[in-house]
């Protein structure tokens, strides 16, 4: 994208320009209600807990639901302190409030009113400071980020993230205004992000926003600064004490070690990971990303200092420290995505239409052809058989699925898919070109490709990704009985729990008569009795014995 130019300076718009950015029509709303709703809704039902992070919190969450909200997570019976436990909790209140879900299920729409939520607050943010054509570009933005769009419908912890931050992004133009009503959505914005994300998270959060406020002259004279941070403190404090307090006094010595592994940057971190880092967030945060920066290249300094490129700037900053202290998981990147999309809409509502269309151009070549097209030509490949190749590659990626039972997508599926597919196709053949254009294509596409996704490939990647069918393995042959989980990772022996396996770790596992372990590990004396594993898995297997003497 050729973005070089000094028009995207506020000054340098042409008043055609300028009166062409108006509200939504009627329409155009409908359009952007819709598009929201469905990308929002895809993928959070119908399948089972997913690795990483599902797999750990969808049992933490169980647990909640079934025996009340503790202070600690706990995780087969062992403190579960990866992250502090709101998302467990809302998670919890989630599946009480929907007993008709699968546990799982009813925390993924939870963990969707979050997503929704940081939608909302991401475009007030941006519509605060440039109106709300920039606002609902600023969302679009957000559901276009391709990194996002998987793991935002996944039971997972970044979706927390991108709320509180985008929930602080509003809170700081807020303060502008209304100092008292600013630091009451930034402090408790900044304390929901502690009690979800932890210490490291909210600290660089908090940093990252009083460090612009502070220093740019948009948020007034000192007084009203210093006022700021004392009432954000004041609204804070309640979320950074009332909890920890209360976990310090409950469990004194889990407490410590939880604030051992909330040590800030004390991970191992070696040059040569840089590259590929850099790699994972290019891909993860496309296109805003690449749009933000080349923004900020073509602009220079004036267009950085303005205030709210300033602010997302160094709310990326954060993001980018906590992605590489993570090792590069795209979790990490949610904590950004809010900035990123804010300051890529502000590039994009200054950016020339004739510049804007190779984004268009982009949208339907890679979207269309590459990802909805391509979804479709494997799905077909797959059924049919022909062309080989494309069949022979779908059947790796899917292998066992049959065999656990998956079946492929039903006519109804393939049907809404269709249409789906014809709606986009319409959408790009019917819009004149503009920025808006640009946007919205590539928006619906990222949106299309991943309905797609769901609706034709979901029974059979869920078949390869779920525990479900180790679990029935497995309770086939031990019934009633203990299973003793023997060098297991605790979410693979946490999913085999929560699908119904009695599942013993540690001292609990001694009187157990049964015993899982890892295939090729230290082998225990017993009766072999079953081998296997997920599907999806090839390098994760497991044996099943019979301990001796039971």
């Amino acid at each position: 994208m050729d973005l070089v130019g000094d028009d995207l300076l506020q000054d340098a718009l042409p008043p055609a320009r300028a009166t062409r950015i108006r509200p939504l029509s009627t329409r155009k709303a409908l359009l952007f209600a819709f598009v929201c709703a469905v990308w929002l809704g895809a993928g959070l039902f119908g399948r089972d807990p997913w690795k990483p992070q599902e797999t750990k919190l969808a049992p933490v969450v169980a647990d909640f639901a079934e025996n009340g909200l503790g202070l600690v997570p706990e995780l087969l019976g062992a403190p579960f302190l990866e992250n502090p436990p709101m998302l467990a909790w809302l998670g919890a209140l989630g599946a009480k409030a929907l007993p008709f879900l699968p546990v799982h299920e009813a925390a993924r729409v939870a963990s969707a009113l979050l997503v929704a939520l940081g939608l909302l607050f991401t475009g007030l943010a941006v519509a605060r400071r440039c109106g709300a054509h920039a606002g609902w570009m600023a969302v679009l933005l957000s559901i276009g980020a391709i990194g996002f769009a998987p793991r935002a419908h996944w039971l997972q912890n970044g979706v927390t993230e991108f709320a509180a931050v985008a929930a602080m992004l509003w809170g700081a133009f807020l303060l502008a205004e209304n100092t008292l009503a600013g630091a009451l959505v930034l402090g408790m914005a900044g304390g929901f992000l502690f009690m979800s994300a932890g210490i490291a998270e909210s600290a660089l959060a908090f940093a990252a926003v009083f460090a612009v406020v502070l220093a740019h002259s948009h948020w007034r004279g000192p007084r009203e600064k210093i006022a700021a941070l004392a009432g954000t403190a004041v609204f804070a404090s309640p979320w950074l004490l009332i909890w920890p307090l209360a976990f310090a006094r409950e469990s004194p010595e889990v407490f410590a070690e939880w604030l051992a592994m909330e040590a800030p940057f004390g991970r191992d971190f070696h040059i040569f990971q840089v590259a590929d880092l850099l790699k994972t967030a290019a891909w993860a945060g496309f296109p805003v990303l690449p749009i933000l920066a080349a923004g900020v290249w073509a602009g220079g300094r004036r267009f950085a200092g303005e205030p709210l490129t300033a602010l997302c700037l160094s709310v990326c900053a954060a993001g980018a420290l906590l992605f590489f202290h993570d090792g590069g998981d795209e979790v990490a990147i949610f904590f950004a995505v809010p900035a990123l999309a804010a300051g890529a809409a502000r590039v994009i509502q200054r950016l020339p239409e004739n510049r804007a269309a190779s984004l268009d151009w982009f949208a339907l070549l890679v979207l269309g052809l590459g990802g909805v097209g391509g979804l479709w030509l494997v799905w077909l490949a797959f059924r049919a058989g022909f062309p080989e190749s494309a069949a022979e590659w779908a059947a790796a990626q899917t292998a066992g699925a049959e065999t656990a039972g998956a079946e492929t997508a039903g006519a109804a599926a393939v049907f809404a898919a269709a249409v789906l597919t014809a709606a986009w196709a319409a959408l790009l053949a019917n819009f004149r070109r503009s920025n808006e254009r640009a946007i919205v294509n590539w928006s619906c596409g990222v949106t299309v490709a991943w309905c797609v996704f769901n609706l034709l490939w979901l029974p059979q990647v869920d078949a390869v990704k779920s525990y479900r069918g180790v679990a029935a393995a497995v309770s086939r042959h031990a019934g009633a009985e203990c299973v003793a989980a023997r060098n297991i990772p605790a979410d693979a022996a946490a999913q085999l729990d929560y699908f119904g396996v009695r599942v013993a770790a540690g001292g609990d596992s001694r009187e157990c008569p049964l015993e899982l372990s890892p295939t090729g590990g230290a082998e225990s004396a017993g009766e072999p009795l079953w081998r296997g594993g997920r599907p999806g898995a090839r390098d994760e297997s497991f044996d099943l014995r019979r301990r001796a003497g039971f």
